[in-house]
């Protein structure tokens, strides 16, 4: 039992010794599975800029729907294409503002874009102006136009910074 026992290996009690060396890279459910660096993108979003880019959507966006409900020729031939470059325009104004990068400046103008449009189109459902289905179609579809702005802000904020 000497030597052969001190040269077996010990069983370890407790946190196993990767845990132990290294606590942030072992996840804590399975000690024995390492952790991979997750970046969180929303962390990364520009609040303040964010709500302000979502405000000029949603003011833009409330306007669009009154004059279209009074005015039919509005609801015809612009509910569509406005809705959908006041979403492109919000996300524009975000990444513009902020110029966090591509993927950033993506997802804020697709929030942005999304947000006013959802508001807006709830809003013409409500007026009865649209039917129930729009509100659907009419959100993804700007949110990817918000997305499409906030790229173009991006390159525009890339430019500013150029000189």
């Amino acid at each position: 039992m000497g030597v052969a026992a001190s040269l077996a290996p010990q069983r370890l009690t407790g946190l196993p010794v990767l845990q132990r060396l290294h606590p942030i890279a072992c996840d804590l459910r399975n000690p024995y599975r390492l952790r991979r660096p997750q970046l969180n993108p929303v962390r990364f979003i520009n609040r303040k800029t964010l709500e302000r880019a979502t405000i000029v959507g949603v003011v833009l966006q409330i306007a669009m729907v009154i004059a279209g409900h009074f005015i039919p020729w509005v609801a015809e031939h612009v509910f569509m294409f406005g809705g959908m470059m006041i979403s492109a325009t919000a996300g524009y104004l975000y990444a513009m503002d902020s110029g966090p990068g591509f993927g950033i400046a993506a997802l804020g103008g697709a929030i942005a874009g999304g947000t006013c449009a959802l508001i807006g189109i709830a809003l013409s459902v409500i007026m009865r102006d649209v039917p129930e289905i729009v509100l659907v179609f009419g959100t993804v579809i700007s949110t990817v136009t918000g997305a499409i702005g906030g790229l173009f802000g991006q390159m525009a904020a890339n430019m500013r910074r150029m000189g």
